[in-house]
């Protein structure tokens, strides 16, 4: 933790320096006078609990195979609110493996016949998070991408097939919504819309992306839950993600942190 303003007596932080590479960095940067605080927060391992009984038995064995003996209790509390049928903000600290909370009950649905939205601010995210879901090898769980970058193939082919959609807020909106009657067999069915990093969508471009996801159900009256991610900083996730609708926020102590 850093503040700003005058220093004085750096060698007070020498014995850390040594320690601390990235530490050490800052400090002999030329503006190295600004830090006044310097506060180790050591590492803390997260606590696993066991999998969801609603978990299907191929998408555990998909993470396990991946290395993931058991869910971190966020992530188990994540998955199931939003299994219950709620609308969940996860809020918690970076690589803190937030995703598994919402891949657990988004997989368990597209199995069992329903679509899911996920909607990113950038299509690096979106093809990074197709690649982790196809990685899990897992048979029935179509998943594509739906972007600028997508050829008219692919998006004829996501339209007709996928069940776990990725897209960003302009496609959704210039792309998807206006041509809802084409996409009435993933929409029909829609169980999950899950926004990332949520904290971006502030103002009025966030209350539009809000209205948009809202009626990705508006024409054919379903009730798709919302799952919305976000690194924990200083601020309470409820005051910001709150206002996109009712939900739990999902941020306990025993998040891991490295």
């Amino acid at each position: 933790m850093l503040a700003a303003g005058t220093v004085a007596g750096l060698s007070n932080h020498t014995p850390a320096r040594t320690e601390n590479r990235a530490l050490g960095i800052l400090l002999d940067d030329a503006r190295a006078g600004r830090p006044v605080h310097v506060e180790h927060i050591p590492a803390r391992a997260g606590r696993e609990v066991p999998w969801p009984q609603w978990v299907p038995a191929e998408v555990i064995g998909a993470f396990t195979a991946r290395g993931i003996r058991a869910p971190w209790s966020h992530q188990a509390q994540a998955a199931d609110h939003a299994r219950a049928g709620r609308n969940v903000i996860i809020s918690t600290a970076a690589a803190s493996g937030k995703s598994l909370g919402y891949l657990l009950p988004a997989l368990t649905s597209v199995l069992a016949g329903d679509t899911v939205l996920y909607v990113t601010p950038t299509k690096a995210l979106a093809a990074d998070q197709l690649g982790s879901i196809r990685s899990l090898g897992l048979p029935g769980v179509q998943a594509a991408t739906f972007d600028g970058d997508s050829t008219y193939a692919e998006r004829a082919w996501a339209r007709s097939h996928a069940r776990y959609l990725l897209t960003t807020p302009d496609m959704l909106h210039r792309a998807l919504l206006p041509g809802h009657a084409r996409w009435s067999g993933f929409f029909s069915r829609l169980r999950y819309v899950i926004i990332d990093e949520c904290h971006g969508y502030r103002g009025v471009f966030g209350s539009h992306v809000s209205t948009c996801c809202a009626a990705c159900a508006g024409w054919w009256r379903t009730t798709p839950r919302r799952t919305a991610c976000r690194a924990r900083s200083s601020c309470s996730p409820r005051p910001r993600s709150g206002r996109r609708g009712s939900a739990p926020g999902c941020s306990p102590g025993w998040t891991p942190r490295k």
